[in-house]
């Protein structure tokens, strides 16, 4: 299973519509315009609401700063070290920064095409984490995790040295075989995986 790597330092930051902050798009899969999953990176500069996706399933984590605070209906704080929080794209809360500039993960899955899921990989501070994908229950069609602080990748006995903030996924063709082989992280601060699979329509 080759790798792909995605570093947020490689990234060029999209400016949101309501100025309020800016994204850094990691991975739009299948395809940029027409995406079944979206993982990305955001900035939040200032106070403002969030943007409302029908039929999309959000999940988002909160990486470094002071955290934020998202109004009704979900009334809940995001600060660095807490769990991913998912909820429906209908619903739109307002967001307030608790301090300074913080950013956040971002995922993003179409519930009409995709299934998917982000979640925290528990015991990663900094532990070794063991990725073999193919044992999961849902077969997937791209699958990957994400990074915080720098890491190191074994893949197939090879050594990659990884920047902080790095997305590292994987895509599995329908009908492809199940891979026996596993990845390997070391070195992480947090880690964090995330699936999505195509559904029959």
């Amino acid at each position: 299973m080759q790798p792909n790597i995605v570093s947020l330092r490689n990234v060029n930051a999209q400016p949101w519509k309501n100025g309020g902050g800016v994204t850094f798009p990691l991975l739009c899969w299948p395809t940029e315009r027409d995406w079944a999953l979206r993982i990305s990176v955001a900035q939040i500069d200032r106070d403002g609401p969030f943007s409302v996706f029908p039929q999309i399933h959000r999940f988002i984590t909160t990486l470094d700063g002071d955290g934020i605070r998202l109004g009704a209906p979900l009334n809940i704080e995001l600060r660095p070290g807490a769990p991913v929080l998912a909820w429906p794209g209908e619903i739109a809360p307002h967001c307030t920064l608790i301090g300074n500039v913080t950013r956040d993960l971002n995922a993003m899955v179409d519930s009409k095409r995709a299934k998917g899921w982000m979640r925290d990989v528990e015991g990663s501070m900094g532990d070794s984490s063991i990725f073999d994908l193919s044992e999961e229950k849902m077969r997937p069609s791209v699958c990957g995790f994400f990074t915080l602080g720098r890491a190191r990748l074994f893949d197939a006995g090879a050594l990659v040295e990884l920047p902080d903030a790095t997305l590292v996924w994987s895509e599995q063709e329908t009908g492809q075989a199940g891979d026996s082989k596993a990845w390997r992280i070391e070195g992480a601060e947090r880690l964090w995986s995330f699936q999505c699979s195509l559904v029959a329509t």
